[in-house]
């Protein structure tokens, strides 16, 4: 192998400048591509100015190559290029299967026999299960939207891996269950093995979760584990799930070493009985100290009276918690048992609050309501966001020092790593920086809803899966001609410190490029799934559904995410060459909407002439430069009429008209579709001014982005009644903004004398659909103005 690429690099440079480069370490293709050897230490060895030139070309192309290969043998493709490879594997699939089923006890008959199926009823049935199918896939592909092409830049989905396809049909025939070895003895396996992947790629500790051979107990701390779901909105469920059961687990604790002398005298925190705590220091001890003192008491019992008097211990502390109890009961039974001086700030009971970015996904509201906790603003804190959608932390820091003051438990604060509608990534890094500054004085879990941001990871671990160094991951990619990212130093900070969160969110059916459902949990300390366990009867251990929320569920999906992760390493070698292309694709996106900033407003009048065409008209991108693979915009039509001044609200109906242009419909045909493209609304709750007690003025993240798109910032209110009918200056308690995705991989591909092609395409299309829009009127802004208004009810008295 090594002479191999020796004899390519000779090829590649000549044989005298490749005597050089050994001189500098330098043996084989990779070495040249990604060794950070100074410049002065290649020409110290007789390397010209030239040689250096022709090498970085050379290197480049070399790097272009790599990604193109995998990239193109890794999809079926838009136009379903690669069908001859995907049809020989599905069908290599299907007669392994059919041999698998016919040499499991070969010697039994067949069931279904020939004579049988030359029945006239058995063609009647075969021909309805034919022509049944046929208007499925007439309907799939009149109506189904092509997720697949380039032309698709909507939600966060795009074409799926090949070997996520097959992986997910080869298992699929089988229909395994992945909450049991018994219904799943394979693809459980293959769950915990993609766990211990998506663990390596966060960062997590992986290697196997030791117990106790008397005990039973798990006794390595900091040991992840994590599974498959459905879904993010699962997968955040448990994360809180988690960390509820466990803020309020000492408490629980605490009541019950009340019953037994000899066990209290030996479980301590520090050097202090956890029977001398009060109990605001006993809902701030830490989610790892918490898990050390589960053990702790088990372990101390067990010593004390064997198994038995362990297993009587632990059922008791089960009876006396919150998730028997329930959260009012709990607290009202505890309070009165243990901290009966409730006199005592120290010693009040109270209910925790979660705190999370207003970027949040709306599943955390649903989760907050299902677990018992309330969703309402005193319950689920939101934290407002700067300019660039990224939550504040002075502001988060401020909540965290007024609920510390106020004594009021803070259950989880919860980042967000690639928001749904800007794919924004909070300050990580602030967060775990919090927690070291407040220690046990407020204690708090911290999960990291990276549903859709987690597999940038990818670029952060080489090609033996060993992390890099923040420093060089910049480095690489900037080689790889994407200089533009990461747009500043906090999005490399944040994702370095992804692997402190306690938990975190990563879906394999969104940037891992994997089919539905494929969601994922990955927990930091893997003996938290002992504080949501079920054990019934009826199953036999071990499972995995033990500790997990959802009971049936597909070991397919499971079979998908390992052959993918097989085939292609959660690395910057393998899966890290989709994300570099997903951001240089963006990058160039953003390239192809200011071209059109700078342009549109000459080629509209220009083609549209001085009759048609009156006013201005603007675009703006809000997520300049994007954290991520995906661009929001605003557009707005100014008609600079002397009565009229810029209204918000005919921005909106502007925005919504050129969306409708643009959108997935099933009126229209398939092939009449261009360019299809999503939307989002900006609501005050979560980008205007923050409504947080302790913070006294707070200018909302979209001030300054409305001001540059010639809208009055306080056109954006709370009420959208709030407006006056005089001089049309009508307010919107939202922001209508389109929103691109930019995960297709063939978007940025050259075709001819076009350097980009589907970019290209889309610069046009936006600009027709504008320019239809235009030619309507400014008659159409009247229309849909008014139509608004009526369907709130009219205009405010």
């Amino acid at each position: 192998m090594e002479e191999n690429a020796m004899n390519e690099l000779v090829e590649l440079a000549g044989l005298d400048i490749v005597k050089k480069l050994h001189k500098c370490g330098v043996y084989t293709l990779d070495d040249l591509i990604k060794k950070d050897i100074p410049k002065k230490d290649l020409r110290a060895k007789g390397l010209s100015k030239e040689d250096l030139e022709y090498l970085k070309q050379k290197a480049k192309q070399r790097i272009n190559r790599l990604e193109r290969a995998t990239v193109d043998t890794m999809f079926l493709g838009p136009q379903a290029e690669n069908a001859d490879l995907v049809e020989k594997l599905i069908t290599d699939v299907l007669r392994d299967h059919i041999f698998w089923r016919r040499n499991f006890h070969p010697e039994d008959p067949f069931v279904i026999r020939e004579e049988d199926k030359r029945t006239e009823e058995f063609e009647r049935n075969r021909r309805e299960l034919s022509q049944n199918l046929n208007d499925l896939l007439r309907k799939l592909k009149r109506n189904d939207i092509p997720f697949s092409n380039p032309r698709y830049i909507g939600h966060m989905l795009s074409d799926q891996l090949i070997p996520g396809i097959v992986g997910y049909f080869a298992a699929m025939l089988y229909n395994p269950n992945n909450i049991t070895e018994e219904a799943s003895p394979e693809t459980t396996d293959l769950e915990i093995e993609f766990g211990k992947e998506l663990a390596s790629l966060l960062g997590y500790k992986t290697y196997e979760i030791r117990k106790d051979p008397k005990t039973l107990l798990e006794y390595d701390r900091d040991m992840a584990w994590g599974h498959i779901c459905s879904g993010g909105t699962i997968a955040n469920l448990e994360a809180l799930w988690v960390a509820r059961n466990l803020k309020y687990l000492p408490l629980a604790i605490r009541r019950v070493l009340e019953q037994h002398e000899e066990i209290k005298k030996e479980v301590k925190i520090g050097d202090t009985p956890i029977t001398e705590l009060t109990a605001w220091q006993l809902l701030n001890i830490s989610p790892s100290e918490t898990l050390d003192l589960r053990i702790k008491i088990l372990k101390v019992s067990y010593d004390i009276g064997g198994k038995r008097l362990q297993d009587t211990v632990e059922r008791e502390i089960l009876s006396v918690s919150l998730p028997t109890l329930g959260l009012h009961s709990f607290i009202m039974e505890t309070q009165k048992e243990i901290f009966k001086d409730t006199g005592k700030k120290e010693n009040q009971i109270k209910q925790g609050v979660i705190i999370v970015p207003s970027t949040r996904h709306y599943s955390l509201a649903k989760i907050a309501e299902v677990l018992g906790l309330g969703r309402g603003q005193d319950q689920l804190i939101s934290i407002p966001i700067r300019e660039n959608f990224r939550m504040d932390e002075e502001v988060l820091q401020k909540a965290l020092k007024h609920f510390y003051n106020k004594r009021i438990p803070v259950i989880a604060v919860i980042s967000v790593c690639g928001s749904t509608e800007e794919a924004a990534i909070d300050p990580i890094h602030k967060i775990e920086e919090f927690r070291k500054q407040f220690r046990s004085r407020l204690s708090f879990y911290h999960h990291c809803d990276a549903a859709y941001g987690g597999y940038i990871r990818s670029l952060f671990q080489d090609k033996a899966n060993n992390p890099i160094t923040p420093k060089k991951v910049t480095g690489r990619i900037h080689r790889a001609n994407m200089p533009q990212w990461p747009p500043d130093e906090d999005i490399v900070k944040a994702l370095t410190s992804i692997n402190k969160a306690d938990s975190v969110t990563i879906d394999p059916h969104k940037l891992g490029y994997i089919p539905y459902p494929a969601g994922a949990v990955i927990f930091k300390d893997g003996r938290v799934k002992w504080e949501i366990a079920f054990n019934p009867g009826y199953l036999a251990l071990p499972f995995i559904g033990s500790y997990i929320l959802e009971g049936s569920k597909p070991g397919a999906a499971a079979a998908a995410c390992w052959l993918s992760t097989k085939v292609l390493p959660l690395n910057e070698s393998g899966h890290g060459i989709l994300i570099t292309r997903a951001l240089k694709n963006t990058y160039t996106f953003l390239t192809i909407l200011h071209d059109l900033e700078d342009c549109l407003q000459q080629e509209l009048k220009a083609e549209l002439g001085s009759k048609h065409f009156k006013g201005q008209v603007k675009l703006r991108v809000l997520n300049n430069p994007p954290d991520m693979n995906m661009l929001c915009f605003l557009l707005n039509w100014d008609l600079q009429e002397k009565r009229h001044g810029p209204s918000l609200l005919h921005m909106n109906c502007f925005a919504e008209e050129v969306y409708n242009h643009l959108k997935f419909t099933k009126d229209k045909p398939l092939g009449e579709h261009n360019f299809i493209i999503s939307y989002t609304r900006l609501k005050y709750d979560g980008y205007g001014t923050t409504e947080l007690g302790f913070i006294d003025h707070y200018k909302n993240s979209m001030h300054n982005h409305l001001k540059l798109i010639g809208i009055d910032p306080e056109n954006f209110k709370p009420n959208p009644l709030n407006y006056n009918t005089a001089d049309m200056r009508c307010c919107d308690d939202e922001i209508f903004a389109l929103r691109c995705t930019i995960m297709n991989p063939w978007i940025g591909i050259k075709s001819g004398k076009e350097a980009y092609y589907y970019m290209d395409i889309f610069k046009d299309d936006l600009k027709e659909a504008i320019k239809d829009v235009v030619m309507q009127g400014p008659q159409l802004f009247k229309e849909k103005v008014k139509d608004k208004i009526d369907r709130r009810g009219g205009p405010a008295k």
